[in-house]
């Protein structure tokens, strides 16, 4: 699965114009935010009836909607059980 995600231009700018002045953008706003993706791979593995594993990747660009932050990878394991 792929996610896009587009801030609005108008707070692009007001964080542009409140980072020209000196002030402060927000709380864990570390540049002006722009757009955001993740590319998203899980799959379910049925082990036992009832019992599913879902390993998962994630491959986060551009967190925090900021070039200031790295692109990020996140890996996970999910277990659903039905009792």
């Amino acid at each position: 699965m792929y996610s896009y995600y587009q801030l609005s231009p108008r707070l692009t700018y007001g964080q542009e114009l409140r980072e020209a002045a000196g002030m402060s953008m927000g709380a864990y706003v570390n540049a002006p935010q722009t757009h955001s993706a993740i590319l998203e791979a899980y799959y379910g593995i049925p082990v036992t009836p009832g019992l599913v594993v879902t390993p998962e990747f994630e491959y986060m660009m551009r967190p925090g909607e900021t070039s200031v932050i790295p692109n990020a990878v996140l890996a996970g394991l999910k277990v659903i059980a039905a009792l």
